[in-house]
């Protein structure tokens, strides 16, 4: 199958601004973990843990799927498992922020916004766009066993 030169400088050009945008605020998650973590604020580092956890989940996570489509490998077993990761990871900091507040200082945990309904929400896309991803791997499995 011939690759596009088009699509090899769209995701060339991806990575040039994913790599801008992970400089960017890589140190708006880094830097307060390590401050909250230095005076034991356990909910604040978990939080701030989490979310630079799910930030660099997701950028690997992209840039690997973003790879994958790039070599024209859309239905591959890679690609849904790589959104079933980007989705747990943004779905953890949401679930964990609602459990700190059930089980621990309800008031240490409210003291960090976190809008619960776009992590739920953002999750619960990407494991549907997963669920997409592997039914057309399925797909592609049955149509390439077929005579």
């Amino acid at each position: 199958m011939k690759k596009l030169v088009s699509l090899n400088h769209m995701t060339e050009v991806f990575f040039f601004f994913l790599f801008v945008i992970v400089c960017a605020n890589i140190e708006n998650l880094y830097y307060p973990f390590l401050d909250y973590t230095k005076e034991g604020n356990i909910p604040f580092a978990t939080m701030y843990g989490l979310e630079l956890f799910a930030f660099i989940i997701m950028v690997i996570g992209i840039g690997r799927f973003v790879y994958n489509v790039r070599r024209q490998k859309f239905f591959i077993k890679e690609n849904y498992l790589i959104l079933y990761g980007i989705g747990t990871a943004l779905f953890a900091p949401g679930f964990i922020h609602f459990i700190g507040q059930i089980l621990d200082d309800k008031e240490a945990w409210e003291a960090f916004h976190i809008e619960l309904h776009y992590w739920f929400a953002a999750g619960a896309i990407l494991f549907i766009l997963a669920e997409i991803f592997r039914y057309g791997y399925r797909l592609k499995e049955e149509q390439e066993l077929t005579i």
